[in-house]
């Protein structure tokens, strides 16, 4: 049975009649304001991601200056204890 529907809102009433209610599967569209949340806070972990980013490759920096600098010492040391380590016999 097929009819020709002329107004919308007429359509929509009829739909409702069949379908009895909301489904279970309907998700509302989230509105503007809801929107603009999730973008805002977005942007603030990837810029905090950034930020925790460079303070690592910094500290790590530091850390490979310091074990630089102290193979260095280490290495100039140990030429020395080896130098020194000859004995004499008396």
């Amino acid at each position: 049975m097929l009819r020709s529907f002329n107004n919308v809102s007429v359509v929509m009433q009829e739909v409702k009649c069949l379908v009895g209610g909301t489904s279970e599967k309907f998700i509302p569209e989230p509105m503007g304001e809801d929107i603009t949340a999730d973008l805002i806070n977005g942007l603030r972990r990837f810029k905090d991601a950034a930020r925790w980013k460079v303070y690592f490759e910094l500290l790590q920096e530091e850390k490979d200056k310091e074990n630089q600098s102290n193979g260095n010492i280490a290495a100039t040391h140990k030429k020395k204890n080896k130098n020194n380590n000859h004995t004499t016999l008396g």
